[in-house]
């Protein structure tokens, strides 16, 4: 009764403008084929085609709308009576927005190796939202997708340096990468509104990466996560 997922096939869109116009386009597709030998099984196909529209305010800020729609179809290849049909489709939209701004300085090392050091901060906000819809004759290989009404924040701090080649060329290597972000959950925040008021925990795990790559050939990775509720 394990499920097992065959090798998948994907194709994938990259973003790009439509003709001469100022809206993105991407897409992410595939193809899965679910087998077991007892139990639900077959086939699998998703696309989601997202549009974006990249607008600048000044050189401040970048402020990014998008929607997207995500289609699943399936079918059952099984002798499983659910009493549901073998095939099946859903469909669901999600919108959202990503807001960034960076500020930077210029540090001037003047030394053997490293000429210059660039440190960013980019702080970000993006905004998610996905209906409720009902997912009731979905087989179960096909994982369902809950409603979403979120606002993840995030801070970026990154190091670049500006290496002297002993070509008399220049280089340049992102060195130190570090990011915080956390979510906050607007549908999870409304269960305390009930009554009797629930226990209500809107705040996600704070996400924690670092990144760091002093040399050519040597990198650090390191990822982390705190639990605002439990400590």
């Amino acid at each position: 009764a394990t499920l097992q997922k065959y090798p998948e096939i994907t194709f994938k869109g990259i973003k790009r403008p439509i003709f001469d116009l100022p809206v993105n386009f991407e897409f992410d597709s595939a193809y899965d084929y679910y087998y077991r030998n007892e139990g639900q099984k077959g086939h699998l196909l998703d696309l989601q085609p997202t549009l974006s529209l990249p607008m600048r305010w000044r050189e401040f800020l970048q402020l990014t709308p998008q929607i997207g729609i995500k289609s699943t179809a399936w079918n059952r290849d099984d002798n499983v009576d659910t009493g549901q049909s073998k095939q099946g489709a859903r469909e669901l939209y999600s919108v959202g927005a990503t807001a960034t701004t960076e500020i930077q300085r210029i540090f001037d090392v003047g030394g053997k190796d490293v000429d210059k050091i660039r440190h960013g901060i980019r702080p970000e906000l993006t905004y998610v939202y996905i209906p409720n819809v009902s997912q009731t004759d979905i087989p179960d290989y096909v994982a369902a997708i809950p409603e979403q009404n979120t606002l993840t924040y995030s801070l970026t701090n990154t190091l670049l340096a500006k290496i002297n080649e002993k070509d008399g060329g220049k280089s340049y290597r992102e060195f130190l990468r570090f990011k915080l972000a956390q979510t906050y959950d607007f549908k999870e925040a409304r269960r305390g509104d009930v009554d009797p008021p629930k226990d209500s925990r809107p705040f996600s795990d704070v996400d924690m990466e670092l990144d760091v790559n002093p040399l050519q050939y040597f990198s650090f990775m390191a990822r982390n996560k705190y639990s605002v509720n439990s400590g």
